[in-house]
């Protein structure tokens, strides 16, 4: 007899693709392919509409999904191949024609104005009124002519320092102020001559002011001239004599003006204010308040108030209420003034 028999020893290592025993050979696993290289996509033609037969037996929402993949595919691959086609219809916002009522302040702008900057075109019809309309249409307008300075509010203050008509002006203060109106009158076009106490401190300002040498003439002594003047080329002849104006004040013509600057007001410098039709005052001494009260028949509220203006303010006189101004002149202006201010 032979002795028992051992059991059967088991491989030291199995194959893990191996079968077991009594089952079937597995199938041979596909290797995945190599990558190929990806094509270049090509623009498609436009899409043939479809049979009549297949329109008829799909349904509307599978029809109408399908449609929309499809122009997304198409979109893609279009963009994908760099090579847009160029649109055939005109956006909404770029047809003839008014669009939406919808551009008035804070506004959605449309996608087209952001990329191109255009705006959509006017609205003709909203602009179109009955002749009927007319008598009620006002258009606002500012008043026009020289500038002298600002009010409280910061508004530009301008005087008719030209007019038609001949035309006085009386700046009662220091010359500063007087050459300060006669610079911005040259920025006008107006000729100027100057009959003044002080030539050299005139001919310096003429010479920082203007480069031209017949702008401003100036004359040492009153004498008798005459300049033709005109709506284009206006004349300006100011009188810096201290303190009373001219002697024998010259025949004005339209377009002419005189401006008197009265360093100090006394009772010889009255007559020039009383025929002014404009009146610039600065600050007054208590001697001269008491000389324009008298002369002007002011009230006690306006004698007190002249005694404490600031040297930049002034008020003017004149046809209506009046204007406290100031003067405020720009670094440029202040660099032609060659007397004090005040």
């Amino acid at each position: 007899m032979t002795g028992p028999r051992h059991a059967e020893e088991r491989p030291a290592h199995r194959d893990p693709e191996a079968p077991l025993m009594g089952q079937p050979a597995p199938q041979q696993r596909a290797q995945p392919p190599a990558p190929a290289e990806r094509p270049v996509a090509q623009p498609l033609a436009p899409r043939a509409a479809p049979a009549p037969a297949e329109a008829a037996t799909a349904p509307d929402g599978e029809a109408a999904a399908r449609g929309s993949r499809v122009a997304v595919l198409e979109s893609a691959t279009i963009t994908a191949a760099g090579a847009p086609a160029a649109p055939t219809v005109a956006p909404p916002w770029d047809r003839v024609g008014p669009g939406p009522r919808d551009d008035g302040p804070g506004r959605d702008i449309r996608p087209a104005e952001r990329l191109t900057g255009r705006m959509p075109r006017l609205h003709i019809g909203s602009h179109v009124m009955p002749h009927s309309a007319l008598a009620h249409f006002i258009l606002p307008a500012g008043g026009g002519g020289l500038v002298v300075g600002t009010n409280q509010r910061q508004q530009p203050v301008s005087v008719r320092f030209f007019r038609p008509e001949a035309s006085r002006i009386t700046v009662i203060g220091g010359a500063g102020a007087g050459q300060l109106l006669t610079l911005r009158a040259l920025a006008l076009g107006c000729r100027v001559a100057v009959i003044t106490v002080e030539p050299m401190a005139w001919q310096e300002f003429a010479r920082r002011a203007t480069s031209s040498s017949d702008a401003v003439a100036i004359f040492p002594s009153e004498r008798p001239f005459a300049v033709s003047a005109s709506e284009t080329q206006p004349v300006l002849i100011v009188y810096d004599l201290g303190r009373s104006g001219p002697a024998q004040p010259p025949v004005l013509g339209p377009w002419q003006t005189q401006l008197t600057i009265l360093r100090q007001l006394d009772d010889a410098g009255v007559p020039a204010v009383t025929d002014s039709h404009l009146v610039a005052v600065q600050r007054l001494s208590p001697a001269e308040a008491h000389v324009a009260a008298a002369g002007m028949q002011l009230s006690a509220e306006t004698v007190q108030l002249l005694q404490t203006m600031a040297d930049e303010v002034a008020v003017w006189w004149g046809t209506g209420p009046d204007r406290y101004v100031w003067w405020i002149p720009t670094e440029a202006e202040r660099a032609c003034l060659c007397v004090p201010w005040r």
